[in-house]
């Protein structure tokens, strides 16, 4: 990564100056060769990289299959059905709420 770094500088700096177009590294290194922003060596250094990211990043791609958790998987315990059905518990009134409603009903009565 670091011997890589000012060569990506490169790129982003390309791409800043309207040089090369893409948002996809493995697209503005092709286009970044075309336009002799780098030589084949240095592109064939940062496809090398992009390719070990890529495979450092696929490691957590799994199939939708693999995500779903099977009925035999779940716990027997009906406690997930009871916190579902139970009722959310009623908020509170902010103590400063209350003083100001008193107050209010104070004014409203001795003003009758």
């Amino acid at each position: 990564a670091e011997q890589n770094a000012p060569l990506e500088k490169r790129l982003r700096q390309a791409q800043k100056e309207g040089l090369i177009d893409s948002s996809y590294l493995g697209q503005q290194i092709d286009q970044a060769e075309r336009a002799e922003i780098v030589n084949a060596t240095e592109a064939r250094a940062l496809r090398e990289f992009h390719d070990k990211v890529t495979a450092l990043l696929a490691v957590d791609d799994f199939a939708p299959s693999e995500l779903g958790r099977k009925s035999a998987d779940r716990p027997e315990s009906g406690s997930a059905k009871k916190a579902a059905k139970r009722k959310a518990a009623p908020r509170s009134r902010s103590s400063a709420a209350k003083q100001v409603r008193k107050k209010a009903t104070a004014r409203k009565t001795t003003a009758d």
